[in-house]
């Protein structure tokens, strides 16, 4: 597996919590992935590619959050905490043939399925996954994802979720959100 980090955090907005990913940084990024395919063949093709992020690459609204949020007195909308050129993200991550996003920022645990088309022709498929909370922040239940991967290049997710009174942790049943999105 190859694992492609991207700092969406050094672009971002000093204001908000917004995200943003410079053509310089996927560029440079590009580049290293390209040289190590020189040094090595093509057979880094046949790897699985995962892109790590901070910043949530599909948005978020205001239903998707959980009822901790929703009751807080300053509910932050998704357009200040947003990755700024996400489409460029995605778009770049099929290019690459990335089909694993992991990200943070919400600290919420999310399944998205995200099938780019051609004219209409699906031509890739991209999951990103929310990675919940580690750290119990802003009062929320610890979570964790466990990824399995399957020998035929896809992946096995499951989703737990830790109880109140420190009691272990239970599966979480998550809504998966599904997108297309049209590239050139």
């Amino acid at each position: 597996t190859i694992f492609f980090c991207i700092d969406s955090t050094v672009d971002g907005d000093t204001y908000f919590a917004r995200g943003n990913v410079s053509r310089e940084q996927l560029v440079e990024i590009g580049t290293k992935y390209e040289n190590i395919k020189r040094k090595y063949g093509n057979v880094i093709e046949t790897y699985n590619k995962i892109a790590l992020i901070h910043h949530h690459p599909f948005a978020f609204t205001y239903e998707d959050t959980t009822n901790y949020i929703k009751k807080a007195k300053f509910y932050m909308h998704d357009k200040t905490l947003e990755l700024r050129n996400s489409d460029k993200i995605i778009e770049w991550c099929c290019d690459m043939n990335i089909n694993l996003i992991l990200h943070g920022h919400k600290h919420l645990q999310r399944y998205v399925e995200c099938e780019i088309q051609n004219n209409g022709t699906t031509i890739n498929k991209i999951d990103s996954i929310g990675c919940g909370t580690s750290t119990g922040t802003k009062c929320d239940h610890l979570s964790y994802n466990l990824i399995s991967l399957n020998d035929n290049r896809t992946y096995n997710y499951t989703f737990f979720r830790g109880k109140n009174n420190a009691g272990g942790f239970y599966p979480e049943y998550l809504k998966i959100y599904k997108e297309k999105r049209e590239t050139t």
